[in-house]
């Protein structure tokens, strides 16, 4: 278990900075393993690696790639493992690359230069200080070999050495700009964050201290509700239909809950944290809630996903509160619960076949208490649907994000965070330009793709533009960027001269990838791939149709393949960029929580023990006996303790703190008056005081019985006292001079009050009125 935990603690992203090598890391992997596709595609008609000298070189090549692919395992060891590439690289170019074999299908055709800027772009994000410097040195040595062993192409007398060398040399230099502005920008951007983060740190656990205190009395009052009431409601069922080992079950576990008679205090320690987030992390979270209701739960959680443990917590219980509604109302014995995570928004769905409700015609202290209110304290949201004899569908969502938008890289977070992101593109908008303009007079037709460069090149651009100001990319856009992409690359295969199949000549289908990587950051995933897989088989269908022998065809194996490539990079770098960044933003709200919880336990049983008062002594009595039930005993004793504990504590929680009320009932009661209290949840202390000041008029005369209602009407109150028998009448001008409207009834008293309240800083009231009755 030790080495589990902590090899989950090492792997764990812990700052922006790491989340960004984490993101370089795992493009580096993909760049090896797809561009190098390609590589040996080519590689496997230009050489001939029977040939000794052929032979070692190749396996030097292939050598420097896994070596690459090695460090990105063991990242501290970058800086040596940049030299032992570029030597390998080198050796192995030196040798096998002059080595190449010159035909007229094949003329032109440089089959290293997959491997030349996946080894650059690795040396450059490796190698902070001397990156370029060792690219470089790469580059240069491929000039050299480059030059010596160019041959002409029969059908293309313009494609003369230089322009050759010049093109090639400009693409390998652009597109391993390409990864390096990228690592660059994200990694400054990175260290900027982070720091900002450490200034807000203390100020974050401050904040989260004083909230800690407002929440955890309506956490304590969540906890009456849902797990005390709860149980009650079952002894107070013992026998039919509730069974005794459900009762034993429920029972053991409340009694580990209650606080004893000492309520000593813990800290958080960080085994217990890691067990949380480990148990979010694996997707079984919520797989407990099943054993806490009657009915049976399937639970879809197939996701890993690392979550704070506030969330966890506050996910989990309105998760349980659901499905305790379900068992309660739905007449049904089935419910699902669905996880999942689209972008960077955590989605979990209750759903059940039952007989639905109309929620605007449910009293919603259940709902809104223990679901709604659970998940917006964590920064959450939940959205509940039903209609009469359609289910019930319970929807939990949360983000880091304060604004998610599933359908753009991290919910908006990480492009909002890394706004220049988006220049990643840059580069390969430049390789459209900078083909277009060299190939321009190679071949008939040439002239047109000049000027669909500088279309796709301008089109690109403005949306980038347009994105970045606004943080996104409407439909649209993206829409007609994807229609420009297809068809340049259409026509670009289609005016290709059939004689003279060249690499160079094909270029559309490599600068539109750009789009590809520009839907990657502001659009749904699926378009990434719409664009990306439409351009591959764009570019592969109109080159076909122009040179159909395969044989000719294979020196546009690597620009149709770009695309491709292309979009398995920003697909990688999406995904493992949110899925990291969950992992970062767990660390970083425990961090500040920690610092803000210490001995939270502990003010969490105090503040319990302050609120059950009076009724903690008899609960403790009776979750002891209700354990040691066994088959037989009569439950009639029972059931009665646990109806009238659980009666007084929900008039705890409608009373609250309001100490002259609760002193008043108490002073009905042992005059003899049955006092029932009917009030909705969040009533306010003013309008509490209206409903003392009557209950003391009340208690001059003896009375029987006394009901007092209170029901929540926009901005009112209205109030109600059903007094039984009919009292004197000073009590009748008393309650009349407090602002009552009295009825008299045949056997009692009716009084009606409606109390106007305006909204105070903590969400009650700040002042109450009364309304005189019309």
């Amino acid at each position: 278990m030790r080495t589990a935990r902590k090899a989950y603690v090492d792997t764990r992203a812990r700052t922006w900075a790491e989340v960004v090598e984490n993101a370089i890391r795992i493009a580096l992997v993909v760049l090896v393993v797809t561009f190098n596709l390609t590589f040996v595609g080519v590689a496997s008609t230009s050489v001939d690696v029977s040939q000794a000298r052929t032979a070692v070189g190749v396996t030097l090549m292939a050598a420097a790639l896994l070596t690459i692919i090695a460090v990105t395992r063991v990242w501290r060891w970058r800086a040596l493992g940049s030299w032992v590439v570029l030597v390998m690289g080198a050796a192995g170019l030196c040798l096998a690359a002059p080595m190449t074999q010159v035909s007229p299908q094949l003329a032109d055709t440089w089959w290293p230069s997959a491997f030349i800027i996946t080894t650059c772009s690795f040396l450059t994000l490796a190698q902070m200080r001397w990156g370029w410097a060792l690219a470089g040195l790469l580059l240069a040595l491929n000039v050299v070999i480059r030059w010596n062993t160019w041959a002409p192409a029969p059908a293309l007398p313009h494609l003369t050495r230089w322009l050759e060398v010049v093109a090639a040399t400009g693409q390998m230099v652009l597109l391993t700009a390409s990864a390096w502005i990228v690592g660059t920008m994200c990694r400054r951007a990175a260290r900027s964050v982070d720091a900002a983060r450490e200034e807000n740190e203390s100020a974050r656990a401050s904040a989260l201290q004083q909230q800690d205190d407002e929440r955890r009395t309506e956490e304590v009052d969540r906890f009456v509700h849902d797990e005390i009431l709860h149980v009650l409601r079952m002894l107070a069922m013992a026998g039919e239909p509730v069974t005794l080992p459900e009762i034993r079950s429920a029972v053991g576990r409340m009694r580990q809950r209650v606080p004893g008679r000492r309520a000593t205090g813990r800290r958080w320690r960080v085994e217990e944290v890691l067990a949380a987030q480990a148990e979010a992390e694996a997707g079984g979270f919520l797989n407990s809630v099943k054993d806490d209701v009657p009915i049976q739960v399937d639970v879809r959680s197939p996701l890993r996903v690392a979550l704070p443990m506030q969330v966890v917590d506050a996910v989990r219980a309105a998760t349980r509160e659901a499905l305790r509604n379900v068992a309660q109302h739905a007449q049904t014995d089935r419910a699902s619960v669905a996880v999942a995570v689209r972008g960077m928004v955590l989605t979990v769905t209750i759903a059940d076949a039952g007989v639905g409700f109309h929620p605007q015609a449910t009293e919603r202290r259940g709902l809104a208490s223990s679901i709604e209110d659970r998940m917006r304290d964590v920064g959450g949201a939940a959205t509940i649907a039903s209609a009469p004899g359609s289910g019930t569908r319970v929807q939990l969502t949360w983000s880091p994000a304060e604004d998610p938008d599933p359908s753009v890289l991290g919910a908006g977070l990480i492009s909002e965070m890394f706004p220049y992101l988006v220049l990643m593109i840059a580069p390969r908008l430049g390789l459209g330009l900078w083909f277009g303009l060299l190939m321009s007079g190679q071949f008939p037709g040439a002239g047109i793709l000049t000027v669909a460069s500088v279309v796709i090149v301008a089109a690109g651009a403005a949306s980038a533009w347009s994105a970045l100001r606004h943080d996104r990319l409407s439909v649209a856009a993206s829409a007609g960027l994807t229609a420009i992409a297809w068809g340049v690359t259409v026509l670009n295969g289609l005016v290709l001269p059939p004689e003279a199949p060249h690499p160079r000549l094909l270029w559309m289908p490599v600068a539109a990838a750009a789009y590809v990587t520009l839907f990657a950051i502001y659009r749904p995933r699926r378009e990434s791939v719409i664009c990306g897989a439409g351009l591959a088989v764009a570019s592969a269908a109109s080159t076909m149709h122009t040179v159909t022998s395969v044989a000719e065809w294979m020196p546009y194996l690597a620009p149709t393949m770009a695309p491709l490539i292309t979009l398995a990079l920003a697909m990688a770098v999406r995904i493992g960029a949110e899925r990291m960044a969950w992992a970062l933003y767990q660390a970083e709200h425990d961090s500040a929580l920690a610092a803000a919880m210490a001995n939270s336990t502990a003010a969490f049983d105090r503040r319990l023990t302050e609120r059950l008062s009076r009724d903690l002594e008899p609960l403790r009595s009776l979750l002891r006996e209700a354990e040691s039930l066994a088959d037989g005993d009569d439950l009639s004793p029972v059931r009665s303790r646990a109806e009238a504990l659980e009666e007084s504590l929900r008039e705890a929680l409608m009373v609250g703190d309001h100490v002259h009320l609760r002193r008043t009932m108490a002073d009905l009661r042992r005059q003899g008056a049955e006092v029932r209290l009917r009030l909705s949840s969040g009533i306010p202390a003013d309008v509490l005081d209206v409903c003392s000041g009557a209950l003391v008029a009340l208690s001059r005369m003896p009375v029987s019985q006394v009901d007092l209602t209170g029901l929540a009407a926009d901005d009112r109150w209205r109030l109600s006292v059903l007094v039984h028998p009919m009292p004197a009448s000073d009590v009748a001008e008393s309650l009349g001079a407090q602002g009552w409207l009295t009825t008299p009834l045949e056997d009692g008293l009716l009084a009606r009050r409606t109390v106007a309240c305006g909204p105070s800083p903590n969400g009650a009231t700040s002042e109450a009125g009364v309304q005189q009755p019309q």
